[in-house]
């Protein structure tokens, strides 16, 4: 196909090309093709037709890569070969009766913005660290309270635990406050008719999380939302796979205000206050089972150019060192990638790291290896001094205060001679 080089270069410029409804129906329908394939050829484990908005929980161990918003669709078809797509409804107006592949997850963060001790306890990755976080999910009529406590698993010999229980929007407001008691919480389970066994588990979550809101002054601190395509055989854990993408991370207000607002609302959303997260996060989870090989085609998968791994990352943490970075004590080494102050010795190319871990299981660079090693995963974030002089200066500086909008970028593409020549012969042929 002579067109194909311009064709492919047109393709990757559209927005259809990584994501969106149409191609997540395509992407169910060829995860469907897969699994009936796999039933044909004896699979039987293997072929387990998928429950909609089926969820299992499964202790395993996680590892995340970054992948490109070009590669995203190619991904996700090479995982669809081997594990079917959890297959969700479409809430839009346009495709309200199509099922499409992923859907739309977001979570506030909560944190004490003057100490930022759950910001620094993750990274740090700290024997029973927490985080506190409000998700909500497309369509859902619930808001899931979770709390994610970090456990070192040489130490128990289990891994990190996460907990939640749900709760009405209209409750949560109340909740963050106070004023939503232990009593009023019993009474909606009730309702639900929920065992005395969950009631009891829901409660003691309930009034822990509760109590750790009043007493560290938590309050909204990072939103982070993206859609989330997930992959597995339902009913087998040995394998599963979750890719994030379109993913934001937005700056909370840093206080609670009385206005029934436990988060912000869209309207109050600025432009300064996101940051678009360049790739895609492929999450990894494996059993924990000591002997057990992941499958070749993950291993494939992983060391191939397409995926990037970026052990440790975490939303939260990133969305506060992006934009709160004057609140925040350390940053994680993955930041430098994204500062204007890059290093160019990191190496940022897909398939190989050029970097080794430390004991925290964090990157870190080859030549920050002679230096110190007390805590090689963090490093100090220092707020560059500016002098009077410096801040007239820049006041008047025209370029700085009203930048200029940069020129596109042409993409050369090489097309071949062919394409040229036919076009000429139709042309004088008509």
């Amino acid at each position: 196909m002579v067109a194909s080089p311009w064709f492919l270069a047109r393709c990757k410029e559209q927005t259809f090309y990584c994501s969106s409804n149409e191609l997540g129906n395509m992407l169910v329908k060829l995860s469907a093709c897969y699994t009936k394939a796999r039933s044909l050829m004896g699979k039987t484990e293997e072929a387990k037709e998928v429950v909609e908005g089926g969820r299992q929980n499964f202790q395993r161990t996680t590892t995340k890569y970054w992948v490109r918003q070009e590669d995203i669709m190619r991904v996700k078809t090479l995982i669809a070969k081997h594990l079917p797509v959890n297959i969700f409804t479409s809430k839009s107006a346009r495709f309200r009766s199509e099922q499409t592949d992923s859907a739309y997850i977001s979570s506030c963060y909560y944190d004490n913005p003057e100490t930022m001790e759950l910001y620094e306890g993750r990274l740090r990755k700290t024997q029973g660290a927490i985080a506190l976080r409000f998700r909500e999910y497309a369509g859902g009529k619930e808001i899931f309270v979770e709390r994610k406590t970090h456990i070192e698993s040489w130490v128990t010999g289990a891994s990190s635990i996460k907990e939640r229980f749900d709760l009405d929007p209209s409750d949560v407001f109340d909740f963050v406050r106070g004023a939503y008691k232990t009593e009023d919480f019993v009474k909606r389970l009730r309702e639900k008719k929920k065992s005395e066994d969950a009631i009891k588990d829901a409660v003691k979550l309930f009034d822990e999380a509760q109590e750790v809101i009043l007493h560290r002054n938590l309050v909204p601190t990072m939103t982070t939302a993206y859609f989330r395509t997930a992959f597995q055989i339902p009913g087998n854990a040995n394998v599963r796979i979750s890719i994030d993408s379109n993913l934001q991370m937005i700056k909370e207000n840093l206080r609670l205000y009385n206005d029934g607002k436990w988060r912000k609302d869209e309207l109050q959303i600025s432009e300064e206050d996101v940051h678009d997260f360049p790739y895609a996060v492929l999450e990894v989870k494996l059993q924990t089972h000591e002997g057990v090989k992941p499958p070749d085609w993950v291993t494939n998968l992983i060391e191939s150019s397409l995926v990037r791994e970026a052990h440790k990352f975490s939303k939260f943490i990133h969305g506060c060192a992006m934009l709160i970075p004057d609140r925040v004590p350390n940053w994680p080494v993955w930041i430098r990638e994204f500062t204007e102050g890059e290093d160019p010795t990191l190496s940022t190319s897909f398939g190989s790291t050029g970097a080794t871990r430390d004991s925290y299981g964090m990157l870190i660079e080859m030549n920050d290896l002679s230096g110190n090693q007390e805590e090689p995963h963090l490093y100090p974030f220092e707020k560059p001094k500016t002098s009077a002089l410096q801040k007239i200066q820049n006041f008047f500086d025209m370029d700085k205060r009203f930048p200029r909008q940069k020129e596109a970028k042409m993409n050369r593409v090489k097309l071949e001679p062919k394409t040229y020549f036919a076009n000429e012969r139709t042309f004088l042929k008509w």
